[in-house]
């Protein structure tokens, strides 16, 4: 049993944490994917989370109001991540864990991402749950 999850995740509350006291933001502070895909399979206590097409895109990312010009600008964010599935429905990731895994770039560099996500679902119009599985 494995567990396959395709969508969108919307990142709230982003920041530009580097390069520090260059007053740059990221757009809107929010950053939605692309489609992407979640898998556990061969994952162990983790899920896979990559673009849906090979080699495409994670999402881009818009900075705005560096005061260094050329920081300016709209950067690709490719490969995949792989967040924790410990906390059932709620997978969770630190900057370590993930530029540890060294297959996440932003505009080609090694990338890193603090968060929790929870996954939820539900029919249209009513309210929504967390999903999560339990093997045994």
């Amino acid at each position: 049993m494995y567990i396959l999850a395709e969508g969108k995740i919307e990142y709230k509350g982003c920041t530009v944490t580097a390069p520090a006291g260059k007053g740059c933001n990221v757009a809107g502070g929010a950053v939605t994917t692309n489609q992407i895909v979640g898998t556990s399979l061969g994952q162990g206590m983790a899920i896979k989370i990559s673009p849906k097409e090979e080699g495409g895109k994670f999402a881009e990312i818009t900075i705005k109001e560096c005061s260094i010009a050329a920081l300016n600008n709209t950067f690709p964010v490719t490969g995949f991540l792989k967040a924790n599935t410990e906390n059932g429905a709620t997978l969770t990731s630190t900057h370590a864990e993930i530029t540890g895994q060294n297959t996440l770039k932003f505009g080609g560099v090694k990338a890193g991402l603090d968060g929790a996500l929870t996954i939820e679902g539900h029919e249209a119009g009513e309210e929504t749950h967390p999903l999560s599985s339990t093997t045994t």
